[in-house]
């Protein structure tokens, strides 16, 4: 007698962005059938097209194969939702001035899924929000609308996303995946669903759990990032080489795991988690200083980057205003296209207003993006960015900038100078070139007495 062929699970995942459209066709190149979707045309289209709009490597190519195997497809109809076992939201959770999440996107997704909820399906939130939100706030929503009861019709989870973009196709089938769930049957199917991506699964006993432990894996990070912003402001007061003392502490010295410090933290969840945690505490009766405080140092890297801009162009006899300056690198986070929260938006104001005259150089950023945050369009060619340059400001650590030819740079440019805000460049190279050089917690003078 034949075996019968093991069914697939049916995933609908809401919201095609920089998490859900990773997320969504892994789960389908993993074996599940997944619809994704999305409110917006243009990314539809462009996704059932085999073109993603968000650069991570892998994912095109694997988008490319699950739309032609037929286990994933794009969608603008909130009824197919109605066909799924699991429907996951992704949606963004943008925060207000005061740190705290506005969760408009959340309600209409929610409001969505509840008008197409079915007895026996599984909601799971991705996005990051406080905690109760899944509970006291997501779940009531999806009852209203549904007319249905948590536990007895339908199961509701709490997966905290935990991927890093730019790695995000290797690292969910190798990160640990936490599920905070209703009960303990949503908890089985939703360990059951993300096991098939692979890595190790870790059940807590709540949803609220589950979201407390996403704010503070970002906190977590935020917070010693600002510590290793801290030790190269130290550093660079004393003349002394932050990178040296960093790599030699940590060596062999499993105590340590200082972070390397830069020209500051953007993105989505890094510069909003800890204000969140913050301000849920702080409403709750208890403060907690040190992540606002933790949040205020990394804000202040891309002005620190602008000193050190405005100190070199002084020792070779130039002032901002009129100074060409190449910004090499616009997007928070290596060999991405994501803009959002980047600290090179801040450089850029910052130049602007002093009155520089300012280039834009990023392989990976959407030129329709930078012209939408920026104001101006990037140029496509690294050599145009450094001609005639005054100086050059690395804001991105993308991999291309390891390799950048340094004697062809210097003939390009009208005055030699760069800041490298992160630690992409050799400084005694570029001095042995003539460049004038400096970079955050590696300060000129020390590279100078060696």
């Amino acid at each position: 007698m034949a075996k019968k062929a093991k069914s697939k699970e049916k995933v609908c995942v809401v919201g095609l962005g920089f998490i859900g459209l990773p997320l969504a066709v892994s789960l389908a190149n993993s074996g599940a059938e997944v619809v994704g979707y999305d409110l917006r045309r243009e990314i539809v289209d462009r996704v059932n097209k085999g073109q993603s709009h968000v650069f991570e490597p892998g994912l095109e190519e694997t988008l490319r194969k699950v739309l032609k195997n037929g286990n994933f497809r794009a969608t603008q109809l909130a009824s197919e939702m109605q066909k799924y076992k699991f429907v996951i939201i992704t949606v963004g959770t943008p925060t207000d001035s005061n740190g705290y999440p506005i969760l408009d996107q959340v309600e209409s997704a929610a409001k969505t899924i509840g008008e197409n909820l079915r007895k026996g399906q599984v909601v799971i939130l991705k996005s990051t929000v406080p905690p109760l939100t899944t509970e006291e706030f997501v779940a009531p929503l999806l009852e209203k609308a549904s007319g249905l009861k948590l536990g007895a019709d339908f199961g509701i989870a709490f997966v905290p996303e935990r991927t890093i973009e730019g790695q995000a196709m290797r690292e969910l089938k190798t990160l640990t995946k936490v599920i905070g769930a209703s009960d303990q049957k949503t908890a089985k199917e939703v360990e059951k669903l993300f096991k098939s991506l692979g890595g190790t699964i870790v059940k807590v006993s709540s949803p609220r759990i589950a979201e407390l432990i996403k704010l503070m894996d970002n906190t977590y990070r935020d917070t010693n990032i600002a510590l290793a912003n801290e030790f190269a402001k130290a550093a660079n007061v004393l003349g002394l080489d932050v990178i040296e003392a960093i790599q030699a502490a940590n060596k062999d010295y499993e105590r340590n795991k200082i972070l390397i410090p830069g020209a500051g933290v953007g993105g989505s969840c890094l510069t909003k988690d800890p204000l969140i945690l913050a301000h849920v505490s702080e409403k709750a009766g208890e403060s907690l200083p040190l992540i606002r405080v933790a949040r205020k140092v990394n804000n202040e890297m891309p002005e620190k980057i602008f000193n050190l801009v405005r100190s070199v162009l002084k020792r070779n006899k130039r002032e901002i205003r009129n100074s060409k300056i190449a910004i090499l690198g616009l997007t928070f986070k290596r060999d991405t296209n994501d803009l959002r929260e980047t600290p090179a938006k801040v450089i850029y104001d910052l130049l602007n207003r002093e009155g520089a005259q300012i280039v834009l150089y990023d392989r990976f950023a959407f030129p329709e993006d930078v012209e939408k945050l920026f104001k101006t369009k990037k140029v496509e060619n690294l050599e145009e960015a450094c001609k005639n340059a005054d100086c050059l400001v690395i804001a991105t650590d993308h991999s291309e900038f390891r390799e950048l030819k340094l004697k062809r740079i210097k003939e390009l440019m009208r005055t030699p100078c760069i800041i490298d805000g992160r630690h992409m460049i050799n400084p005694n190279f570029a001095l042995d070139l003539g460049f004038d050089f400096e970079g955050i917690g590696r300060p000129k003078e020390y590279f100078e007495r060696k």
